[in-house]
């Protein structure tokens, strides 16, 4: 038999727990990098992240028996953790898929992030904050989310 390197749902929890917060920050910063002119190459980190962190969640949620042991921990009948939980990744989940729809692209589907200019060099396209402002709001949902 080999060394177990899965987490247990102690372990994921508190490591859910911890990501949570750091994702509730980076949301917060979000916004207030939409409230000025962004340019493509932010948005797109903005994404990545996002999408790294919906990943990690569906990962924490797949550990055997997470959901009854978050449940226990918090002693609080009334405190659906799933349904929270959900929620958190759904909220998440919403930025990426504003971004997808709404960001600049070709009939190709290619996204118009930069220009060339002669010498090679690129230069990000840029937005405003009224370009952005549902980014925003998605990303209040996030920090609404998190508690």
């Amino acid at each position: 038999m080999a060394f177990r390197t899965g987490l247990t749902p102690a372990e994921g929890l508190f490591q859910a727990k911890t990501q949570a917060k750091w994702v509730k920050l980076q949301a917060q910063n979000g916004v207030a990098l939409l409230a000025g002119t962004v340019n493509a190459t932010q948005v797109f980190q903005m994404i990545d992240d996002l999408r790294s962190w919906v990943a990690y969640f569906n990962q924490v949620a797949a550990i055997p028996g997470i959901a009854a042991y978050a449940q226990a921990q918090y002693s609080d009948a009334t405190y659906d953790v799933v349904v929270e939980f959900n929620a958190m990744v759904a909220a998440i989940q919403a930025c990426v898929d504003w971004v997808v729809a709404n960001f600049p692209k070709d009939a190709g589907g290619f996204a118009q992030a930069y220009t060339m200019q002669a010498d090679g060099s690129r230069t990000a396209a840029t937005f405003t904050s009224a370009q952005t402002s549902g980014l925003a709001a998605n990303l209040n949902a996030v920090v609404a989310a998190i508690a």
